[in-house]
């Protein structure tokens, strides 16, 4: 396929022109007289506090939400949500407390189950061999562990009413 000479000056010139632009973009972010970034490195909040990913989800949860409830209008002109409004329209929940509330109400589904059923079996099991080098991977005793720190008692009888086990996962959904 032959390309005509204007053509092919237009491509050029066009990637050119974006790649000028991207450079002076980058330039105007990042300017070298700062000798630094203007924003924290990755993983680092703007006081020097480190970010976990727990915070980096809730700041996603954040994003979504204000894409999905959209803006506001006052006085004639438009406004993004801020965190408290996002708040009173999700009634004081987040992601991270969902997640946990899921877990709990698994736990104690599992904890009710019968002992003979596979996934009962699975849940108990303890395995002989040596875990892997490298990051531990999470573990259901570490929920577990984290009842303790929720101050849940004897959360083992509490399991098996399935109305008080309720109550405590709502209560965790609104938890802070």
């Amino acid at each position: 396929m032959k390309c005509s000479s204007d053509a092919y000056n237009k491509f050029t010139n066009t990637r050119q022109l974006n790649s000028e632009l991207y450079f002076l973009s980058v330039f105007l972010r990042y300017p070298p007289y700062l000798g630094a970034f203007p924003y924290p490195p990755p993983g680092e909040a703007p006081d020097g506090r480190p970010v976990t990913p727990l915070q980096k989800l809730l700041v996603f949860e954040r994003k979504i939400l204000r894409g999905i409830f959209g803006h506001t209008k006052e006085n004639q002109t438009w406004r993004i949500k801020n965190n408290e409004e996002l708040d009173k329209l999700i009634k004081h929940g987040n992601i991270v407390n969902h997640i946990i509330a899921q877990r709990l109400s698994w736990l104690g589904h599992m904890q009710r189950m019968a002992e003979a059923r596979a996934a009962k079996k699975i849940f108990k099991w303890n395995p002989l061999t040596t875990r892997p080098r490298g990051r531990p991977k999470h573990r259901w005793e570490d929920i577990i562990e984290d009842l303790g720190q929720m101050k849940i008692k004897n959360w083992l009888t509490c399991v098996q009413d399935r109305a008080k086990w309720k109550d405590v996962v709502e209560k965790t959904k609104t938890s802070n």
